[in-house]
């Protein structure tokens, strides 16, 4: 996919970005000849990168901040669709300079440098008359491959329910956030465990179906965009659009036209994941 944007409402820009000429002389030679960011996702995690109806253009907030960044550098985004769980690995072996919906981690810092974006929470969804417990213990909870709530539900499981004599949550791993929700509409797991901008968007979605359950967990933790640590120069360029896109204004619109404002943040940072 020859970039991230396109055309339609969902695929219109929030707000026209401009190129910045000293930000763009910030951008490694080789990237700034090839004009592209090479970026890997899933693109099936909406609201964050999902597939259009046209199922070629990648739409979502996250989407449409990359193609931002890179229009403030003076470039655009190849985005490159792919298992979740291989994206990191992707970056390290080069075919990728970045990738995209990234809970910063300890773990993952040693692989990538992960520039925080926005703040993050995690949240359960649950079908609508769900009246158990706000932390699910003996239930089946599903959740997505190689995401950082796959690693959480376990410490969760653990904490709160093992060492507290109740019974453990049993997880159930789906390819995708979506598919584990298409798993709890049709009752194949009681809960899912999520981001909360992509838990809200997929109970907007289904309706009176789902709702979110309990309070989000792991407020203050940041999630955004691996970037490969061979290119710090690259890294630093996009944290300093990024920041301008802060400054500006345009961050907010895009959140805004997102309806996940909730999760701005106020300053461009990296590797600030403490978990």
């Amino acid at each position: 996919m020859s970039a991230c944007g396109g055309g339609g409402d969902a695929k219109k820009p929030a707000a026209d970005v401009a190129a910045n000429d000293s930000l763009r002389n910030l951008v490694p030679s080789d990237i700034a000849a090839r004009g592209t960011i090479e970026v890997a996702g899933s693109g099936d995690f909406p609201p964050d990168n999902f597939l259009d109806t046209n199922e070629k253009d990648v739409i979502g907030y996250n989407a449409e901040m990359l193609d931002a960044i890179a229009a403030k550098l003076g470039l655009k985004i190849n985005f490159t669709r792919t298992k979740f769980t291989g994206v990191i690995t992707g970056i390290e072996a080069g075919r990728f300079d970045a990738g995209i919906s990234f809970l910063d981690t300890k773990e993952r810092q040693k692989a990538v440098d992960i520039l925080d974006v926005y703040r993050v929470s995690q949240s359960f969804i649950t079908r609508s008359d769900y009246q158990g417990d706000p932390i699910p213990c003996g239930k089946r909870v599903g959740v997505g491959a190689g995401s950082a709530e796959a690693l959480i539900i376990e410490d969760l499981s653990k904490k709160e329910c093992a060492d507290a004599g109740k019974p453990a949550i049993e997880s159930a791993i789906y390819p995708s956030n979506p598919q584990a929700v298409v798993a709890l509409t049709s009752q194949r797991v009681d809960a899912v465990f999520a981001s909360t901008a992509p838990a809200a968007y997929a109970v907007k979605q289904a309706g009176s179906a789902l709702k979110l359950f309990g309070e989000p967990r792991m407020a203050g933790g940041y999630t955004g965009i691996a970037v490969a640590k061979s290119k710090p120069e690259l890294r630093d360029a996009m944290k300093a659009a990024l920041q301008e896109l802060m400054d500006d204004g345009t961050y907010k619109k895009i959140l805004e036209k997102w309806n996940v404002q909730g999760i701005a943040s106020d300053k461009a940072v990296v590797n600030a994941g403490t978990n």
